[in-house]
């Protein structure tokens, strides 16, 4: 991890465990203050007024004045959002229209301010930071991260609509940003398979030590491509160069800044070898200290392969509840698949 990642991360991450550590010790308080805030913030919003969110004063008084809505509900709020018209759910205007992934239906679209943008943040540096405490090795090297681009489409209003991970990513603080593995552009490639090759040719010139994104089928597919690409990804570690058969600009090549390195590309060459011909990523990466993503329900099952993916057998933290619409809780421990409560940043009834 880079020198001013590291240093970040050293300052602010025990301040950050102990913050919340502090909300959640009188979690009832803490909704309630969280509670007026977002009342408070929005009274004067096409929903607020519609739902007097000026006169409430409790829980109960929530309850009694807004209803449970579902996405219908909201829709046409959003919809009038996207077509220019200001304040209707928040007071702040959105930068970001996320997409979900359409689990349960057609893709929705959810409006993210960057009030809501810094909640979710804090809550990831948080994970992060508990991370850090409980396996510190995870700042030996660089992070291996995954995100969807970031601007899919624009609204009528001109807001970009797309993916709330890349736009995160692309936004991030330079300390942070320095701790990844590859930068933004690498996302916005394309076509698939050259996306994959340039960030698997990126971190196996580097030293990974925490691979983080959300999806273990994603760290699968990492697997799967390192392995099916090895001789390629050697033979440009070594050469310093990227694949002329990879469909990349020559602008994002040359931003890349690759040099030749031929130990590291010897010993890949040894990691390979040692298993049977097959670069797998626990031995390209040997200082791997821990892994994010989730562990349970459908997905959990993708985590049979990590044995053999990974000989070391690093810790693996879930990332929690994260959906587009919230983070609705941390884990701040390898044990499960569940987490706290994020008491400061989501109001729970």
């Amino acid at each position: 991890m880079s020198f001013a990642g590291n240093l970040l991360l050293r300052a602010t991450g025990p301040r950050a465990v102990k913050r919340f550590d502090n909300l959640s010790r009188a979690p009832a308080q803490s909704q309630q203050r969280l509670l007026r805030e977002i009342l408070g913030t929005n009274a004067d919003t096409e929903f607020g007024r519609r739902h007097g969110f000026a006169a409430i004063a409790t829980f109960r008084d929530y309850q009694e004045r807004v209803p449970i809505c579902g996405y219908d509900d909201l829709e046409p709020y959003i919809t009038a959002e996207m077509l220019g018209q200001p304040n209707q759910l928040t007071r702040h205007p959105p930068v970001l229209f996320t997409t979900t992934s359409g689990t349960t239906g057609a893709s929705k679209y959810i409006p993210m301010t960057s009030e809501g943008k810094k909640a979710k943040s804090r809550l990831m540096w948080l994970w992060l930071s508990a991370l850090y405490r409980d396996h510190p090795g995870i700042v030996g090297g660089r992070m291996l991260s995954v995100v969807s681009p970031e601007i899919e489409s624009y609204s009528a209003g001109g807001i970009p609509c797309g993916s709330e991970s890349g736009h995160a990513y692309r936004t991030m603080p330079g300390p942070v940003k320095s701790m990844y593995t590859a930068p933004y552009p690498v996302f916005a490639i394309e076509d698939y398979e050259a996306k994959y090759y340039t960030l698997l040719r990126l971190a196996a010139g580097q030293d990974i030590s925490c691979i983080a994104t959300v999806n273990p089928s994603t760290i699968v597919l990492l697997a799967d491509r390192l392995a099916h690409h090895a001789e390629a990804i050697i033979r440009d570690v070594r050469d310093g160069s990227l694949s002329a058969d990879v469909a990349v600009s020559p602008e994002l090549r040359a931003s890349l800044h690759l040099k030749p390195d031929p130990d590291r590309a010897r010993r890949l060459e040894r990691a390979a070898s040692s298993a049977g011909g097959v670069l797998l990523p626990g031995l390209a990466w040997p200082k791997l200290a821990a892994i994010g993503c989730w562990k349970g329900g459908t997905v959990g099952a993708y985590l049979t392969r990590f044995d053999t993916l990974f000989p070391q057998q690093p810790p693996i933290r879930d990332f929690g509840y994260y959906a587009t619409e919230l983070r609705g809780s941390v884990p701040l421990s390898d044990q499960g698949d569940a987490g706290a409560v994020a008491v400061g940043t989501n109001v729970l009834e």
